[in-house]
């Protein structure tokens, strides 16, 4: 008889993946001292060891701590570390006021404004230019739905694309400053600047239909999350929401600012304002809090992914700045100092294209963990998220700093670093690091997943 584990029901990803590979060892299997369970932070812990009696050696995993090791008895260290990339520099196809950029079904695609000119990206890299249906002042583009959405300012123009490369063009139910476009709860939905208060939805991203905003402002951008739609006006304190992206309420910003931008993300709506320090967070998307960025800049724009939110500056700058809560920030660098309009994130990557030029950007957010703590300069990194990454090795280690052999330059926290040692495995140890999560090793088939 096969036993099987019990995980909770939110790991039941895991559970199923671990009860396969049990089931296909034959022979079954013993569990000894084996229990896993949730901590107060909701995290998964687990401890034991699941003994195969056909020779293999499994073991369950959980947090910081977590290794798997086999093999004569010795005393090793480890050395783990997350390790942001700084942004590393990329091109576009060509130079163009490069407006707006989104990701959606595995690529990203960017539109540049008074041109024809679009571009997509299957790795945020590299980038192969494409063409809108004319020439207009392209303003902004989103995804949802199968499909990449664009509009038009100071036209009804819009346009919209099944695979974000050949575009066909659509109509907007009148000539305005259509200035931002978002899509949420099976709608696209669109906003007017310049002191308007229009706005229009579409349920296919080809037919538009006009709606009302609640007064006349310079509405200058839309988002959607936590079942609403959230549009920001410039140089006010005027906000507004929309439970179906129809009907809208007016709502009140901490303060008067240039707000440019907004996104949702970890269960809040952060905005950030140009010409100024000031930024705002709320939870419900109608009562907001005000917080501060590093600087006061002209922050244009916002995003949200993989645990952070990230906002960059335009108009000659190399400023950008993330939050891992959407109210303290910290400043980071761009590659070059140019008018970055535009940010966003998909496939593991934030990605940034700037005004006026061809310069776009990029980086990942790695976990990494080291063998060898005493001498981290010459360790090998034996673990990697993304796994593209797993074969890249120390080259230098500055403070704050680490050098690798892909010749980018990652930051760390130094206060975040642990030195442990343990009494296991042999002096090259076949081991995973995995950190605030669950793993599962048997032979040499690893199995991970994050909490």
């Amino acid at each position: 008889m096969v036993t099987k584990l019990t995980l909770p029901s939110k790991e039941n990803a895991v559970q199923e993946k671990v009860n396969e590979i049990i089931d296909n060892l034959g022979g079954g299997v013993d569990i000894d001292n084996t229990t896993i369970t949730e901590n107060a932070s909701n995290k998964l812990q687990a401890s034991g060891v699941i003994n195969p009696r056909d020779g293999n050696s499994i073991k369950i995993w959980q947090g910081s701590e977590a290794q798997w090791n086999q093999g004569e008895p010795t005393t090793w260290y480890y050395w783990q570390t997350s390790v942001t990339a700084m942004w590393t520099a990329s091109t576009l196809p060509s130079s163009a006021s490069w407006w707006a950029v989104t990701y959606g079904d595995g690529k990203f695609v960017a539109v540049a404004n008074n041109s024809d000119k679009s571009a997509y990206s299957t790795d945020g890299i590299n980038w192969t230019a494409s063409t809108l249906p004319s020439s207009a002042n392209w303003q902004a583009v989103t995804y949802g739905d199968g499909k990449f959405v664009a509009v038009a300012s100071d036209s009804d123009t819009s346009a919209y694309s099944t695979d974000g490369i050949n575009w066909t063009a659509s109509t907007l139910p009148s000539s305005a400053w259509w200035w931002a476009v978002t899509y949420g709860d099976g709608k696209f939905v669109a906003v007017v600047a310049f002191d308007s208060d229009t706005s229009a939805y579409s349920t296919d991203g080809i037919n538009w239909t006009a709606s009302t905003l609640p007064s006349s402002e310079w509405w200058w951008a839309v988002t959607y999350g936590d079942g609403k739609f959230v549009a920001v006006a410039s140089d006010s304190d005027t906000s507004a929401y929309s439970t179906d992206g129809i009907n809208w309420t007016a709502s009140t910003l901490p303060s008067s600012a240039t707000w440019h931008s907004v996104t949702y993300g970890d269960g809040k709506f952060v905005a950030v304002a140009s010409d100024s320090d000031t930024s705002a967070y709320s939870t419900d998307g109608i009562n907001w809090t005000a917080s501060t960025l590093p600087s006061s800049a002209s922050w244009w724009a916002v995003t949200y992914g993989d645990g952070k939110f990230v906002a960059v500056v335009a108009f000659d700058s190399d400023t950008s700045a993330y939050s891992t809560d959407g109210i303290n920030w910290t400043a980071s660098t761009l590659p070059s100092s140019a008018s970055w309009w535009a940010v966003t994130y998909g496939d593991g990557k934030f990605v940034a294209v700037a005004n006026n030029s061809d310069t776009s950007a990029y980086f990942i957010t790695y976990t990494k963990c080291y063998t060898d703590a005493e001498n981290p300069t010459t360790a090998s990194i034996v673990y990697s998220s993304p796994e593209t990454s797993s074969a890249l090795t120390i080259t230098s280690v500055g403070t704050g700093t680490i050098t690798l052999s892909d010749t980018n330059t990652y930051s760390y926290t130094p206060s975040g670093n642990q030195f442990t040692y343990r009494t296991i495995g042999d002096a090259h140890p076949d081991w995973l690091c995995f950190i605030n999560g669950v793993g599962v090793k048997i032979g040499n088939t690893i199995i991970a997943t994050n909490s």
